[in-house]
Formats: C-alpha cells, structure tokens, sequence
C-alpha cells in the first residue's frame, strides 16, 4: 500500500497548498507528525508544490521562494520521505516557448544543494495552465517535452537509469486515453478527480482498456 501525504496550509481549506514562506518553521513538526503517522507504512510520499503554489492566482501570483522549494526537499530527503517534487511553466511561458527552460530552471533550483538521490526523488510534471482547467497538453508536446527532460536529469545528474516522471494536469476518465501512449510517463498525479471514487476507479479501467 503505498501513501502520499501533503505540504497542507491553514491558509486554504484545499487538500493541495503549500506551506507558505512563514510557516517554514512548523514543517519540521509537520514532518515529525507525518512520520509518526505513516510509520507502519512501506512507501511515504511528500509533495514539494511548487506549480501549485504558483498555480494559485487571482489577481496576484502566489508563488514560493527557490530557496524554500529547496529547503523543503532537503528537509523531506533527510527525513527519509520520497519527495514528488512538482515543476510546471505558465500559460505564457508556454505561449512563448520557454516550457523546457522554465522546468529545467526548476529542476536545477529546487535540486542543487540536495545529493540527488534520485530514489527518494520523482519529479512531476504538472502544467500550471492545466491544473484544473480540463485543458492538456498535445500527446506530442507531453511526449517531447517528458522525454527531453528525462534526457536532461539523466544527464545532468549522472544517473545510471532513467529518472522517474509523473505527469499531473486534468487528468480524469476522458483525458487518460491520451496519455497511455506516451512511455516516457511513470504514472500520474490525479487530483480532482481522485476525489469521487467512482472517477477514480473510471481512470483506472479507461488506462487498462
């Protein structure tokens, strides 16, 4: 059975928000309490949010820090958590073409005072344009760019294997269809549709058909 927990913030009653800058002091009695919590369990899994947090925009962004996505990861990988460390370009970085050199930019601040233990790290590749829009990437674009950034980590982090890569954005019965092909995907990040059990058990048989 495997377990994912959250970075969950007073600051929204939604199951999915980071902890804000201030609050960086509680995450160690946050992780502390998750450990606890989770002990009896073979996999523990912890979110390092960093296109939600940038996806939570009315009419400012709210957006973490590097230097905070970095201290979370570090202080998860210490703790021996395995970190699902999310990266996302906006609509108008994708617009502009800049999709692969905004994650990269990602993946190189949240990951460069860490050891790079790619065994407790997956990275999730969460379109910020599309979480919770019911809009995806084209299986081209999703394929190219998970497969250009495979190439990238492996390469950048001197890995012997294939890093491991979720991809999260409006997922739900209808859009699975579309990314089964694509095999450079490990898995996904479902979330609002994991919310109705029906939906979510729809997501499983739609991939197996």
């Amino acid at each position: 059975m495997k377990i994912r927990t959250g970075f969950v913030s007073n600051s929204s009653s939604t199951s999915f928000t980071a902890i804000w800058p201030e609050e960086v002091d509680n995450l160690k009695k946050w992780l502390e309490e998750s450990k606890r919590t989770v002990l009896n369990y073979k996999q523990r899994l912890v979110e390092a949010e960093e296109a939600l947090a940038n996806a939570l925009a009315g009419d400012h962004r709210v957006a973490e820090s590097d230097k905070i996505i970095m201290e979370k990861i570090s202080l998860a990988v210490k703790n021996n958590f395995t970190v699902i460390f999310c990266i996302g370009e906006n609509k108008e970085e994708r617009r502009k073409k800049k999709t692969l050199n905004v994650l990269k930019k990602q993946i190189l601040n949240g990951l460069k005072k860490n050891k790079h233990d790619f065994k407790k790290i997956i990275i999730a590749y969460e379109p910020v344009w599309s979480i919770g829009t019911g809009k995806i990437p084209s299986p081209q674009e999703l394929q190219n760019n998970a497969f250009n950034l495979k190439k990238f980590i492996k390469k950048k982090f001197k890995l012997k294997c294939n890093p491991k890569l979720l991809y999260g954005g409006s997922v739900d019965k209808n859009s699975i269809r579309f990314f089964k092909p694509i095999k450079e995907l490990d898995g996904f990040l479902i979330g609002g549709a994991s919310k109705s059990s029906k939906n979510f058990i729809d997501i499983i048989k739609n991939f197996y058909k």
